[in-house]
């Protein structure tokens, strides 16, 4: 029989025009009783599935929350997506209803922004801001005295207009030039940030890679991946006049390499002493310089002119250690001189590590012994063992640096310990494994090349009303509404929670979020994105304008922060009782539920959350498997991509698609097939590609003609027979090869539209069969199934 297709649901985030003051609650409703077939509720049409073109609809989706202005575009739910798009006018209402406030920000999510430049509107006109609350003018100002005066919607303070920018307005109080305005008509902007904005000239952007290897870099193919991945990159890079470039490699030892553009070749300087120097940071968390064996200026190199001695490089290195056999890694020690070097300039680091650290300052001894797996305290070994790494990251993060790590996942390099010094300067941790070879070469071009702001901070303003308790995300708080991002790329997302401190006055609340950057150009860029929140006292319209996706973005968060010192099925049980508390609160205020038997009632625009909690308890980050260990590294990289990944990139984490990409009953122009997540599905006639978060699984039916493997360019061979099988004659194929064409072209185009969304690009197939052994990661994520079933 065909295989149930997914009910496709496009609207994510509930109704976007105006509604009645006294609307009802939006309901759906859930048939419990279980009346299929083993009790499993595939067939079951009341049970709300989100299909995959979600992703591409929640990332474009515009954030207009109703009455706002037509002439007004509003921020693009891809740099901001807050829980709600109608607020309770009173701290109570928003308790009462139980669901989590917040917003998601990807700060660099929306490209291109108009870019707006004051200093060439007038000598009198600099950035535009409140003279109160310094928040940026933006198309919610409101005008008055003709457009001699503007009052800030944040702080409703009337400020008075430069001679330069006036412009009369017309009978409905909107300035007649507002068209012409782009800081007038979007809610996202940038502006050219004047001298003042600088407490130093722009620096350079620099990327260093802090390349481990050792033994087990080279056996696992991660320093090849690496160095791949950076090749592609420079293709596209070569007439890049901004960037610069170090490389710095270790082992035992330190490698630093010279690449000067008057060299001919790379030269290699071994640097032994810095192994076992003892560097300090003090308490202002400034590190001790390290004084190197060749100057600064011969480390560190334009990309344009030594384009050609980094190809060599990254095309040797692989070569140079070869045949080595240390086993011992100097990783602490290799990092503080990667800091020291960029600490005048501040840039990126990526620093890989395969092994544990052994040797010099920052060693550390493994905990992954087994011993906790799925007991109460296995939350303690996510802990850091000392603060040494933290410091480190301080340190890093004061001098404008950010740290990526990229760990070997197939042995334990203690990244509890480690991780901080990605956490704290806004990074990224990538976890190697063979398995993801192809998709990791992918990414380290990705990382090379995506939009990157350099020297960054983001401020927080808004209504008086609101505060903001907490912030998730890595990045350094460096007040109550300030965040440090020493890098920031198009990757990366925040999230900050939100409360109501006193009644809101007025109709409306407004949230404004200014990220103060530099471009890889070296210009100083300040992007502000304004959010315009309607104010009502009616619950039903408040519920019904919440948003699941940026609600379960939240929640994720919300939990991932609390394992760190909490067992992970307590972890759990916070993030359950939340749900029921929001079940319970919406029963009790909806007077039309109690007409409804062996239902589950739930909001329509929270109905995906039950689904959604399911994938975030199978994730590495809080699972808990009697059967199933986790190990703790796993754990953390997970923990990591939560904390850092936008909402429509965890999609796939939580949802775990799979799509019929060859199937012989099926007509071609309904291919890629999407099916339910479930082993039941799978079909020995057919293939099937599994979306299981970062890994991308390829199944292969052991009845698929040997003619489709060839179109397919997949491993002709039987993965579900053993040697004592008998011969059997091979299936044909009754596609013609028109036909077969047809459905390669459509699996092309599924797996680049996937690239282009899912966290880390990493498309790396893994080929299995249905009766053959099922990985780890595969067997958690199928969400129809009982865990660990497949």
């Amino acid at each position: 029989p065909q295989p149930p297709q997914i009910r496709s649901t496009a609207q994510t985030s509930g109704p976007a025009s105006p509604i009645s003051n006294n609307e009802p609650y939006h309901i759906h409703c859930l048939n419990i009783s279980r009346s299929t077939s083993n009790g499993k509720l595939t067939n079951n049409s009341s049970v709300p599935r989100l299909g995959p073109e979600v992703r591409n609809i929640a990332a474009d989706e515009i954030l207009a929350a109703p009455g706002t202005p037509a002439h007004i575009r509003p921020v693009a739910c891809g740099s901001v997506r807050p829980t709600h798009r109608i607020l309770a006018n009173t701290s109570l209402a928003m308790e009462q209803l139980q669901v989590p406030f917040g917003c998601l920000i990807k700060p660099l999510g929306e490209e291109p922004l108009p870019v707006v430049d004051f200093a060439t509107i007038g000598p009198d006109v600099t950035v535009i801001r409140c003279r109160k609350c310094r928040g940026y003018i933006n198309p919610y100002v409101h005008w008055s005295d003709g457009g001699r005066r503007w009052m800030c919607p944040l702080c409703r303070m009337m400020n008075d207009c430069p001679a330069g920018y006036y412009c009369p307005t017309d009978n409905h109080g909107l300035r007649t030039d507002v068209t012409n305005r782009p800081e007038l008509c979007h809610a996202s902007c940038e502006f050219i940030a004047p001298t003042e904005y600088m407490v130093r000239p722009p620096q350079r952007p620099i990327f260093t890679f802090l390349l481990d290897v050792s033994y087990n870099a080279i056996q696992s193919g991660m320093l090849k991946a690496q160095c791949e991945g950076i090749l592609s990159a420079l293709d596209q890079l070569r007439k890049d006049d901004s960037l610069y470039i170090s490389v710095i490699a270790f082992d035992s030892t330190i490698y630093l390499f010279n690449l000067r553009p008057t060299l001919s070749a790379p030269r290699m300087i071994v640097a032994p002493d810095l192994v076992y120097d003892v560097v300090a940071v003090n308490e202002s968390s400034v590190l001790d310089p390290v004084e190197f064996p060749a100057l600064p200026e011969d480390l560190i190199v334009p990309l344009k002119d030594s384009i050609g001695l980094v190809e060599q490089l990254m095309t040797k290195l692989p070569e140079m250690f070869a045949k080595t056999t240390i086993v011992d890694s100097c990783f602490g020690p290799a990092l503080t001189a990667a800091i020291s070097l960029m600490t005048p300039t501040g840039g990126k680091i990526v620093a890989s590590v395969a092994t544990i650290p052994t040797v010099g300052e920052g060693r550390l001894t493994s905990r992954a012994d087994g011993k906790l797996a799925n007991q109460p305290k296995e939350y303690t070994l996510c802990a850091p063992a000392s603060e040494w790494y933290k410091h480190r990251s301080l340190a890093a993060s004061q001098a404008q640096i950010s740290i990526d790590l990229v760990v070997n996942g197939d042995s334990s390099v203690e990244l509890a310990t480690i991780a901080p010094v990605s956490r704290y300067t806004s990074g990224h941790i990538y976890r190697f494994t063979q398995a993801t070879t192809m998709g990791f070469t992918r990414q380290m071009e990705r990382l090379l090349l995506r939009d990157t702001a350099f020297e960054a901070v983001i401020r927080i303003r808004s209504s008086s009303s609101i505060t903001a308790p907490n912030f998730f995300g890595h990045c350094y708080v460096r007040g109550p509404d300030l965040l440090a991002l020493p890098v920031c790329d198009s990757d990366t997302a925040y999230a900050v929670h939100l409360q109501l401190s006193s009644p809101i006055q007025n109709n409306a609340a407004y949230l404004q979020f200014a990220l103060l950057y530099t471009t890889r150009t070296r210009e100083r860029r300040i992007r502000v994105h304004t959010v315009y929140l309607p104010v009502s006292s009616n619950p039903g319209k408040v519920m019904n304008n919440t948003d699941c996706l940026a609600v379960a973005g939240m929640m994720s968060k919300m939990g991932v922060d609390y394992a760190v010192n909490n067992p992970f099925s307590v972890a759990q049980q916070k993030l359950t009782d939340k749900l029921v508390a929001i079940l319970k609160n919406f029963k009790k205020v909806s007077v039309s539920m109690q007409k409804f038997t062996n239902q589950l009632m739930m909001p329509d625009t929270l109905r995906n959350l039950p689904f959604f909690l399911t994938g975030i308890f199978r994730s590495p980050a809080l699972r808990t498997i009697s059967n199933i260990d986790t190990p703790p590294d796993e754990r953390v990289a997970n923990m990591s991509i939560i904390m850092t990944s936008p909402v429509e990139s965890m999609l796939a984490h939580w949802c775990n698609w799979m799509y019929a990409v060859y199937a012989p009953k099926e007509p071609v122009d309904k291919l890629p097939l999407t099916v339910f997540g479930s082993f039941d599905q799978l079909r020995n006639d057919s293939i099937f590609v599994i979306e299981a978060g970062s890994y991308v699984y390829v199944f292969l039916g052991k009845n698929v003609p040997p003619k489709v493997f060839d179109i397919f360019g997949l491993p002709q061979r039987d993965l579900n027979t053993s040697v004592t099988s008998p011969a059997v004659e091979p299936p044909v194929c009754n596609m013609s090869d028109e036909e077969l064409a047809e459905v390669k072209r459509r699996y092309d185009l599924l797996v680049a539209s996937s690239q282009g969304i899912a966290y880390a690009g990493q498309w790396a197939p893994q080929i299995i069969g249905k009766h053959g052994q099922t990985p780890r990661s595969l067997g958690c994520a199928f969400v129809e199934d009982e865990i660990g079933r497949a």
